[in-house]
Formats: structure tokens, C-alpha cells, sequence
């Protein structure tokens, strides 16, 4: 893993057994992750020199917007030639903590172009 690690933004695709999404990653220095743009955060920390492991707590709103529950994401990864692969299990809640179900996921992602100056 390079000294930073899967620090900046990724495009990931999401494999779980409802289909492919295209998602986007943040991972900041100090150990942050974000799931963008519908939202969810947690942490990520280094397992060995090219592992890291990383938790997601992502919101389930219905259509009105109301809080319908959450997916707890984890994942193990590997960063190599400048891409990320990483897999684990989702589990889904309802809004008041029952588990509804697991689901075997994993992602393949690549880094963010870099944005351009104005």
C-alpha cells in the first residue's frame, strides 16, 4: 500500500446480490471514511502494509424520508497498482435494530480524478 494508504476518493463497484451500484468512497488521513452522496460514515484503519479494514454505518430512508433503518458495511481490502479490491458482509437493520438480513458484497474501486481548478 502506498504510505497514504486508500486515502482521497474512489469510485467503487459495489457486487451484492441485488446487482452492481457505482458508489463513491472518501477515506481521510485521520482514519474517516464516507459514503457519498447518500450518505453514511465511519472508520477505516490499516491492518499490514497493503491491508486495511473499513466500517460503514449508511442510513435506509424511505421515500418520504423517513428513517427506516441502516446497513452495517464491512469490508477487508487490498490496495495494488493504484486500485483498491475489498469484500465482507453487509447486515441490514430496521429502524428499531432487528436484524433483517446479511449479504455477502464486494467492491472493486479505482481512485477519483483528481478535480480541476476553476
Amino acid at each position: 500500500m502506498s504510505a497514504a494508504g486508500p486515502i482521497g476518493g474512489w469510485t467503487a463497484e459495489v457486487r451484492r446480490p441485488r446487482g452492481r451500484v457505482t458508489e463513491t468512497l472518501h477515506f481521510t488521513p485521520a482514519g474517516r471514511v464516507f459514503l457519498l452522496p447518500r450518505g453514511g460514515s465511519g472508520w477505516w484503519c490499516r491492518a499490514d502494509d497493503d491491508r486495511f479494514t473499513f466500517t460503514i454505518a449508511e442510513p435506509v430512508l424511505g421515500d418520504d424520508g423517513a428513517f427506516r433503518g441502516w446497513v452495517r458495511i464491512e469490508q477487508s481490502g487490498i490496495v495494488r497498482d493504484g486500485r483498491f479490491a475489498s469484500s465482507g458482509t453487509s447486515r441490514v437493520y430496521d429502524a428499531d435494530g432487528a436484524e433483517l438480513y446479511t449479504a455477502t458484497v464486494s467492491i472493486s474501486a479505482r481512485p477519483q480524478a483528481p478535480a480541476l481548478a476553476a
